[in-house]
């Protein structure tokens, strides 16, 4: 791999890079990856979201029946060799014409992980005196719809479909988020983890499902 003041070359397509995280990826072998030749080999080798639990701490010792559940972003390329990388290419290219075999000239397919309802609530009068003063709202019905675009791009302003039953369901997400990346809340490509907030009803929904963007 070739050097040149203090930059390296991408694996694949030789542009120089500089040593910034920011700028490319490093590999397993120490090879390093541009940012745009990652992004089209992500569905082979993506970010993805180890969850776990973070423990908080009283005079030095953890307090087990307090602790948070958080999200850590992985990315899988830095387990993979240069020789790996350039067999993905190719490899990709065959994961998008087996999808679009399957679903047509789409945008974008969001596969869905997890789908979850979060409780809101607030106080009545704006000043909270004791339980009784809380309510819940359930006229703002937030769901969470947790996965990865697997295809394409997936954006904010994109209407979702769902077939289910021989019925297909639209809707529309009001966020996004990956993460705690904000610079992610828009958009998201291929081999990247998203969080997808809903203010509309999607109970048809579940886990293992397709999500469409045409």
């Amino acid at each position: 791999m070739a050097e040149k003041d203090g930059n390296t070359q991408c694996v694949l397509c030789g542009a120089e890079v500089s040593g910034s995280e920011n700028d490319a990826v490093t590999l397993r072998d120490k090879g390093r990856i541009c940012n745009q030749c990652a992004a089209g080999i992500r569905m082979v080798w993506p970010v993805v979201v180890d969850l776990g639990k973070e423990h908080h701490f009283t005079h030095g010792m953890p307090a087990y029946n307090h602790s948070d559940t958080i999200s850590v972003m992985v990315d899988s390329l830095e387990n993979a060799a240069a020789e790996d990388v350039r067999a993905a290419v190719a490899e990709a290219e065959r994961i998008r014409e087996a999808y679009r075999a399957k679903y047509g000239e789409v945008k974008g397919l969001f596969l869905v992980d997890t789908v979850l309802r979060e409780s809101h609530l607030k106080n009545k009068g704006g000043v909270v005196t004791n339980s009784e003063e809380m309510e819940r709202v359930f006229a703002k019905k937030l769901h969470i719809i947790r996965g990865r675009c697997v295809y394409g791009q997936v954006h904010t302003d994109d209407a979702f479909e769902v077939a289910r039953r021989e019925k297909t369901y639209s809707f529309r997400p009001y966020d996004l988020g990956e993460g705690k990346v904000p610079s992610a809340k828009l958009r998201l490509t291929e081999g990247r983890y998203g969080e997808y907030y809903f203010m509309d009803d999607v109970s048809c929904v579940y886990p293992g499902d397709m999500m469409i963007v045409r």
